[in-house]
């Protein structure tokens, strides 16, 4: 370990030294004009709204009753017409995009909104309520995911398929849709394998014709998309057999519990006898044994963190055992389902929860699926830390790609993350190599070769990396090929002791065992902070330099990069490091203090300003970019915005922000002010879940490049108790603005 490692905690930055102001309210953008003649107008909007209607009401439609549902294009930003939609009684269920979403309607409001437009052409009656409408059309489009239409189109075997409705059509609706629909598929000879109803969003599983698909998506107007049902997938691992006894001391008092979600434990597995504190099956098996050693190889990084010595191993974290993946896999049960019944169980006992087990298709990150809702929701409802997995590259996958070199072969569309990875409030972990060969296609450090990927140009996915193992390819055929020397070492199932596998699904745990010990060192940290603290603390290692790919590319495949322990948990002498958790109103800022010491006058070269703002938005699946909050910051030096940031990670809407100031002169011995400002979009549906104010946590390290300078004890001995605020000079500035 480097001498420039003392185990100094991180400064705390208290409540009470942060300001709140209110910010000026946003105007909304300006529209395209007034129409010049609203009689003609409100005729055509009439004339449009009547064709909708005719089509929701066509022939061949599975249930005559479904609410109104049409595309409604605006003259301004969809999320600045709240109120507009709410006059005419329209609800908002898809957000196509700025300027146009698909909404719905009942019975009762239809009546009415042709008797507004019938007086508006009279009277105009709600004039500027109307004129915000560009036009309004009918709500169709394609219903049938892309794979699923490839299949469908070239054969008549049954398939199990997953129907999805359009999101926010609220509760009640979906139990009578739902029910509709199963009675439909009961009609045709299919059998309903299960379904899902919640506030705002439902769906059904069946086992069901080609033809029968093709009436439901031309027949029901609620659907959102038909798609194939999804089912998990997940490693076995090989044993290693073992020639000696082994045991692990009970853990330390007040170390933190990990809840595993997976596929089981071995709870007579001499190193998890003292560590397993509760083991449930939420399955079909009524049994919480592990089935096949995924969830006790997990179970084991969970506690330990890592195996590769296996002489004297001590548990960092204590494990709780949530079994949601049972040996029947054929009624496709809700993954979601049983992880919603965990969390309900066992938030109390366990803050952080490791799920390793996903459905195994890419995402579409332009529609976030309900798993990462789930997680999302859970996570800002509950208050916990989920942690889990981009997914695996299957050998078929592979083998497609193998004419393509690594890493370019991760630019292609089937490497994106499977769904749930996109969740925004969880921390998704993709994998990197801890070993390497003289054939292995990765080095060490790099991106395992079965990883996956973020979306380019979307949120950013991983969050992190950890160690998933590596893999060879076969010089004469191009096939990937498993050497058990480069995997992950874990538990097996008994009579074995120890395991090896590579996966994704062995990155997560060792990330949640890392959260439980900071949780232990920083025990009133929320799931923000210790998000940060990872995400602020993470590094590409050296590397990815030898890597033949684009910064882009980079970033969708490492993430932020590996955490360590002791990084994220102790500032350094040149490296030191503010952290704050607080809250801010929507119709606030909060100015957050941060002292700059003298002694950074005598860094050569730049001085360099660290900020990591992490916080969890309630989220919508029907709008454009998920989240009902976005957060973001500015720095201000002695009243002046400052704007020479790298702007490396750091886009609206996405809830991790992190971004490096860099300047070299002035500003030293001054309080400094970083200033977090929400914005907020569809304020009703905020009202609506009870949403005041957004919580939020921030990371601040001032850094010396060179390692020379004391900044840690400097900021100690020299900071002010008087905090300066910039309260005055934004007043100003808004009346300025």
């Amino acid at each position: 370990m480097s001498r420039d490692w003392v185990f100094k905690r991180h400064i705390q930055l208290p409540e009470d030294s942060v300001r709140k102001s209110l910010k000026k309210a946003r105007q909304p953008p300006r529209g395209k004009g007034k129409r010049k003649d609203p009689k003609e107008f409100g005729k055509t909007l009439i004339g449009q709204l009547e064709q909708s209607v005719k089509y929701c009401r066509r022939q061949g439609k599975i249930t005559t009753d479904e609410d109104i549902l049409f595309l409604l294009h605006t003259e301004n930003y969809v999320h600045f017409e709240e109120q507009t939609m709410d006059r005419l009684g329209l609800r908002l269920s898809f957000q196509v995009d700025d300027y146009s979403a698909i909404v719905s309607i009942d019975s009762v409001f239809l009546e009415k909104l042709r008797g507004i437009l019938a007086r508006y052409i009279e009277t105009a009656e709600l004039r500027s309520y109307i004129d915000e409408i560009a036009s309004i059309a009918v709500a169709d489009f394609d219903r049938i995911s892309k794979e699923l239409k490839e299949w469908i189109e070239t054969s008549n075997e049954p398939i199990c398929v997953e129907i999805e409705m359009l999101p926010n059509l609220e509760e009640e609706r979906y139990v009578h849709l739902i029910n509709s629909l199963a009675n439909f598929l009961k009609q045709q000879n299919d059998k309903v394998l299960a379904s899902r109803v919640r506030e705002n969003s439902a769906s059904i599983r069946a086992y069901a014709k080609p033809q029968t698909i093709r009436k439901i998506t031309s027949g029901m107007d609620s659907v959102w998309q038909a798609k194939k049902a999804p089912i998990i997938v997940k490693g076995k691992p090989q044993k290693i057999e073992t020639q000696f006894a082994v045991t692990s001391r009970p853990p330390e008092s007040g170390t933190k519990s990990i809840c595993v979600l997976d596929t089981g434990i071995d709870k007579k597995h001499p190193l998890l006898e003292n560590v397993c504190l509760d083991a449930v099956d939420l399955t079909q098996d009524n049994q919480p044994q592990d089935i096949d050693g995924h969830g006790t190889f997990v179970a084991g990084l969970a506690a330990f963190g890592e195996l590769e010595n296996r002489t004297d191993p001590v548990a960092s974290a204590r494990i709780i055992s949530a079994k949601v993946l049972g040996r029947d896999l054929s009624p496709y049960p809700y993954l979601e389902t049983y992880i919603e019944e965990a969390v309900n169980r066992y938030h109390e006992q366990a803050k952080i929860f490791s799920l390793s087990v996903m459905y195994p298709q890419y995402c579409n990150f332009s529609r976030p699926t309900e798993l990462a809702y789930v997680i999302d929701r859970l996570s800002r409802d509950k208050n916990v830390s989920f942690v889990i997995c981009t997914g695996n590259l299957q050998d078929e996958e592979l083998s497609s790609l193998k004419s393509t070199p690594y890493p370019t072969y991760f630019g292609d569309r089937c490497c994106l993350v499977y769904g749930g990875a996109e969740s925004c409030n969880g921390i998704t972990v993709g994998g990197v190599a801890n070993k390497e060969s003289d054939k292995s296609i990765a080095r060490k450090h790099q991106p395992s070769p079965f990883t996956r990927r973020g979306e380019l140009s979307g949120r950013g996915k991983p969050d992190v990396v950890s160690w998933a193992g590596n893999a060879e390819r076969d010089s004469s055929t191009g096939y990937v090929r498993f050497n058990d020397k480069l995997g992950v070492i874990s538990l097996a199932l008994s009579p074995s002791i120890f395991a090896f596998d590579i996966g994704t699904s062995y990155a997560v745990p060792i990330v949640a065992n890392l959260l439980a010990r900071l949780s232990r060192e920083y025990p009133e940290a929320t799931p923000n902070l210790l998000k940060a603290l990872l995400i602020h603390f993470a590094y590409w290692p050296e590397e990815h330099h030898l890597l033949n790919a684009s910064d882009d590319l980079k970033k969708a495949l490492y993430g932020k990069g590996i955490p360590e322990f002791v990084k994220c948990a102790y500032s350094t002498k040149s490296c030191a490091a503010y952290v704050l958790e607080d809250s801010v109103g929507f119709n606030e800022i909060a100015i957050v203090p941060v002292y700059v010491p003298k002694i950074m006058k005598h860094i050569y070269g730049e001085k360099i300003m660290r900020v990591t703002l992490v916080y969890d938005p309630p989220v919508d699946r029907g709008i454009s970019g998920y989240s009902l909050v976005d957060l973001d910051f500015q720095l201000y030096k002695q009243y002046r915005v400052q704007r020479n940031w790298d702007r490396f990670y750091r886009k609206q809407w996405d809830n991790v922000k992190t971004d490096i100031f860099r300047w070299q002169k002035a500003g030293w011995g001054k309080e400094w002010s970083i200033i977090v400002y929400p914005r907020v979009r569809f304020k009703k549906k905020l009202d609506e879940k009870g949403e005041k104010s957004q919580r939020f946590a921030l990371v601040v390290t001032l850094e010396d490049p060179n390692r020379k300078t004391d900044i840690y004890n400097a900021i100690l001995n020299e900071r002010k108790t008087i905090v300066k605020t910039l309260e005055a000079y934004v007043q100003s500035r808004n009346k300025r603005s």
